[in-house]
């Protein structure tokens, strides 16, 4: 049984080596998923050490999949009463707010990626 969030994040991307080069290449992207989760959770708990936005930008092969990753091990940890009583909203916000800033892209809870909105803008 996971107990904690590091092996949570190890089991998730577990049978997906084939997306790394390498396994340095692989435990870096994993070290920085996991320093991320937990930076999602301290900020829910307005805790700040390290923003999250500064760890997903260390992050140089973090895409907006990747944070739909972060946010379905934030769903199972919750299910896994991993993170105690951090609310999902509290999380979900947290997502949302990376992908806009990074991404100028929208992650839904259910973890769909919505396309960013086009404007008009008229000169004068």
């Amino acid at each position: 049984m996971i107990q904690t969030i590091p092996a949570l994040v190890d089991a998730y991307y577990r049978d997906r080596s084939a997306e790394f080069v390498d396994a340095p290449e692989k435990r870096n992207f994993l070290n920085l998923q996991t320093r991320l989760v937990k930076a999602i959770l301290s900020a829910c708990k307005n805790i700040q050490v390290t923003s999250p936005l500064e760890i997903a930008q260390l992050n140089k092969r973090l895409t907006i999949e990747g944070l739909r990753d972060a946010l379905e091990i934030l769903d199972q940890a919750h299910e896994l009463r991993l993170i105690g009583s951090i609310d999902q909203s509290s999380y979900q916000v947290q997502i949302q707010t990376l992908a806009q800033t990074l991404f100028s892209r929208e992650v839904t809870a259910n973890g769909q990626v919505v396309k960013p909105r086009k404007t008009l803008t008229i000169n004068k």
